[in-house]
């Protein structure tokens, strides 16, 4: 079986014809901010009202998204999803006919996930037509730092390479 062609965008315009609410985390959110980053998968915080996971239910059909299983490698597993499913899981790892998309419910440094990051997030353009709700730098160095892996160490120092000068100190870290 062959992997779909990732086309981040794609997903975002599903999720965004869907009405769902989301914050966009990760490696795209990173790129999006200006990190000089390499990412296979589109990271997003869906709200998680039952309306809201109802709404995303039915974009992952029309995305004929799968569980994905990366180690070791199998084919993806179809579910029925639905709100209460979604609800189960803090965390989905899918597949999708545009590419990998990760379902991130409570991010790293965030207990309350989509309600602590869309606060601060801001909306920005994404591709050439589409505006989401993005985390802000300071929110993906924290979410990175809680997560603490070696890959989400080297995103740190690029992330914070961002931060303007005129901030100041940087913040207190969450995971600390």
């Amino acid at each position: 079986m062959t992997e779909p062609t990732f086309d981040p965008g794609a997903i975002l315009a599903v999720l965004e014809r869907h009405d769902v609410r989301f914050v966009l985390i990760g490696g795209i959110a990173a790129i999006t901010r200006g990190a000089h980053v390499v990412t296979e998968d589109l990271d997003v915080t869906p709200a998680r009202d039952d309306d809201n996971l109802d709404r995303l239910a039915v974009a992952l059909q029309d995305l004929d998204a799968c569980i994905r299983i990366d180690q070791p490698p199998s084919p993806p597993v179809s579910l029925p999803f639905d709100g209460k499913l979604l609800a189960s899981s803090d965390i989905w790892n899918l597949t999708t006919r545009f590419g990998k998309l990760d379902l991130v419910l409570k991010p790293g440094g965030f207990e309350h996930g989509f309600d602590d990051l869309s606060g601060e997030a801001t909306r920005e353009q994404v591709g050439e037509r589409l505006e989401v709700l993005v985390a802000t730098v300071d929110q993906l160095i924290a979410s990175k730092e809680a997560a603490g892996r070696a890959k989400d160490r080297e995103a740190v120092l690029e992330l914070r390479r961002l931060r303007s000068p005129e901030r100041g100190p940087e913040p207190p870290s969450r995971g600390r």
